[in-house]
């Protein structure tokens, strides 16, 4: 049968030339026409009957409309499918010519059957089919240029989205049980605010999409909104490359994230899950953790960020096992307020500050871990904190091993070489355990028990204790 829609219109056209130019309302007089007319076609006669008692069709084969051919405009493609229904088994695909296409307010998926709509664009060069959103926060949709809210749905592929930097202006949103479905040709860039979001239970499937260059987080679920970005890539905006906040979750293992203003990844009170990624080059941390969020990123690598390689803050917890942290300008990895880190077999190197810190009532665990030539501490303990570094290696570093005020560190097994100052180092009533561990090449002397030569002596039990076979 072909192009369905296209069909129904001829026999409609048909059946509107009859009566002195009206549709007959009743379905038997209908029912007399279409005898009159000896259709052949016995599925269009049963879909237009359909229409005459409810004013909706059902197709009932695949269906593509052509932009600009058979639809001036992309919102005109979808409007004409209101008045279709699109069961299971059945699809209609609207193609997009390349070009530029303006969107002067939101393109709003509404159809309940979007799950079953696919705009499709040019999937080898999505750059070539632009949808050009000229609109503001005022206009109609909010400001954003795609947009799937309440209980709808809507797929695109091959397009690129572009914004104009317009304040308060988002590329993709779902929101209220929406669903927005991204293939994995599509580009979004040059809003004022996110790239995608996903809030109030809204979820966008982002597989494989590049976000660029746009005002604030590249990805941002918050609010129970969910975003799937495997293989994604964000780079160059002005606030976070992924942001899970309030509730929201990013799934998003592998990805990257690159030269972003604040973090690659950031989970204040939400979820991401981004292993076997990477993160480089951001205004703040790699990968963090804050505000009871929690991150997964386990094999990953952050390099050359502003801030910290890996970091929880302020009652949250980080995963980043079997990481590197290499040339960051802050700590390799940092718990820190009552937080957690995982950090086992992993590496800092070349960072400004330790490379592996607890701090503040945190506690972080980097069995066999490697910290080198960072411009702090090799694995420190400050202040109530707990770190276990057992079997870990620390070369050239400020100090190799530190435990201070009434923490704890395990030490055991290691292995300490050329650091600057002390190898080992327990004061302010810290406590260590190095037994097994080799200390060599210090700067200082290898093991200090006591206060630093530049702080008052602590009255009464306040002095380090350590543990050790022969020490």
């Amino acid at each position: 049968m072909g192009r369905v829609v296209l069909g129904v219109a001829a026999v409609l056209s048909l059946a509107v030339g009859c009566n002195g130019g009206e549709v007959v309302d009743g379905l038997e007089p209908l029912s007399d026409r279409l005898d009159a007319l000896e259709l052949e076609n016995a599925t269009l006669r049963e879909e237009l009957e359909a229409l005459s008692e409810t004013g909706v069709v059902v197709l009932s084969e695949d269906l593509v409309l052509a932009v600009p051919d058979d639809a001036p405009t992309l919102a005109g493609a979808l409007a004409s499918l209101d008045r279709y229904r699109i069961p299971a088994g059945v699809s209609v695909t609207i193609a997009l010519a390349d070009g530029t296409y303006a969107l002067p307010e939101a393109l709003q998926f509404t159809h309940p059957d979007g799950n079953r709509i696919q705009v499709v664009g040019n999937v080898g060069s999505p750059e070539s089919v632009v949808l050009f959103f000229t609109g503001s926060s005022s206009s109609p949709g909010g400001g954003r240029a795609i947009r799937a809210r309440g209980p709808v749905a809507g797929s695109l592929d091959g397009v690129l989205i572009r914004g104009t930097n317009a304040p308060d202006t988002i590329g993709v949103e779902a929101s209220d049980n929406g669903v927005v479905y991204l293939g994995a040709s599509v580009v979004i860039e040059a809003f004022g605010r996110h790239g995608i979001r996903a809030t109030r239970n809204g979820t966008v499937y982002a597989e494989n999409v590049e976000v660029r260059d746009n005002g604030d987080s590249g990805f941002r679920a918050q609010d129970g909104g969910f975003i799937a970005a495997w293989g994604a890539s964000s780079h160059d905006n002005g606030g976070d490359g992924f942001r899970a906040r309030s509730g929201g979750v990013i799934a998003a293992d592998p990805s990257t994230a690159s030269d972003n203003g604040g973090a690659g990844y950031y989970a204040d009170g939400g979820w991401i899950a981004a292993g076997d990624g990477t993160s480089s080059g951001n205004g703040g941390s790699g990968y963090e953790a804050g505000l009871g969020g929690a991150v997964e990123a386990w094999g990953t690598s952050a390099s050359n960020n502003n801030r910290h390689g890996y970091a929880a803050t302020v009652g949250a917890a980080l995963v980043a096992g079997q990481s590197s942290a290499l040339d960051n300008g802050q700590a390799g990895f940092l718990a820190s307020e009552s937080s957690s880190v995982v950090a086992d077999g992993s590496t800092a190197s070349g960072n400004g500050w330790d490379g592996f810190s607890a701090q503040l009532g945190s506690s972080l665990q980097g069995y066999q871990s490697v910290a080198t030539n960072n411009g702090g501490v090799g694995f420190a303990a400050h202040y109530s904190s707990g770190l276990i570094a057992n079997g870990a290696t620390s070369t050239n570093n400020s100090e190799g091993l530190v435990s201070a005020g009434n923490s704890m560190l395990d030490g055991n097994n290691a292995v300490v070489d050329g650091s600057s100052g002390f190898g080992v180092n327990v004061f302010w009533g810290g406590w260590m355990l190095v037994t097994g561990a080799s200390v060599t090449d210090s700067g200082n002397v290898d093991y200090n028990m006591g206060q630093r030569s530049n702080q008052q002596p602590l009255s009464g039990d306040a002095w380090g204790v350590a543990w050790s076979d022969g020490q």
